[in-house]
């Protein structure tokens, strides 16, 4: 399963092969397995230019449109606060999608419920993600604060922590993609267990066994996922790490 440049990765099937922990234990591993990636792309001078965290949970059948309709309050009252907009295609998706902005933390909350025609029902789910910009441990430990708190009055079950962080190397003269991979690697002391390779691209799935946490690929385990894109000759590399896997286009 190599996950590709340029589409968002579809976590739905993905999500439920997670393996969990308890719901405090997972939160805090969480926090740690971000920290612990800024770090170090910090030591591979790279500089972080946002982060997000996202969960995700499936809610089960609905018998119809009124049935979602009649939820969507139940949703909106526990996110008090969120500016919200509802849509439907064509085909019967469903989909209301909250949003909240920070100015002061410098961050953007969105949640989105949608439900879309499975049989003679509709089947709903619901995401939650926070996104920030740049990196600053002050802000960065009242935003997870505030990412706790509003994921435990949305979320019942016990839904797992999905990150991602994205950086900014710098110009590319010089680096080897690839190399550069292997360098990050390195630093999370994890092995590889597969790989994409393109002139302007890299992407490497790997495990690191210092985190309880993982999925299975091919038979194998896997929570890290780091992806390298170069921009033009002589342009920027944009580095993006995810846990257990890269949830974002980059």
């Amino acid at each position: 399963m190599l996950l590709r440049i340029g589409i968002v990765f579809s976590c739905v099937l993905i999500l439920f092969g997670f393996y969990p922990s308890t719901a405090k234990m997972e939160d805090y591993n969480a926090k740690v397995r971000v920290e612990e990636t800024v770090t170090m792309m910090k030591a591979q001078k790279i500089e972080v230019t946002d982060w997000s965290l996202y969960v995700r949970e499936d809610l089960g059948l609905l018998e119809n449109k009124n049935g979602y309709i009649k939820s969507t309050q139940a949703i909106q009252d526990k996110a008090r606060g969120f500016k919200w907009d509802m849509s439907q295609t064509k085909d019967g998706h469903l989909k209301m999608k909250g949003t909240r902005e920070n100015h002061r933390l410098n961050v953007i909350e969105t949640i989105t419920y949608t439900a879309y025609p499975h049989k003679s029902k509709l089947s709903a789910y619901l995401l939650y993600q926070v996104k920030g910009a740049g990196w600053s441990k002050d802000k960065w430990e009242k935003s997870f604060s505030i990412f706790l708190k509003q994921k435990s009055r949305m979320f019942t079950k016990n839904t797992q922590i999905f990150s991602c962080i994205q950086g900014d190397a710098g110009d590319t003269m010089g680096i080897v993609l690839y190399k550069k991979a292997e360098e990050l690697l390195d630093e999370f002391s994890a092995e590889k267990v597969e790989d994409l390779k393109e002139e302007t691209f890299v992407s490497v799935s790997a495990y690191n066994e210092a985190w309880n946490d993982h999925i299975v690929t091919n038979d194998k385990k896997m929570n890290l996922q780091i992806a390298l894109r170069q921009s033009g000759m002589g342009g920027k590399t944009t580095v993006t790490i995810g846990t257990p896997i890269i949830t974002t286009e980059y």
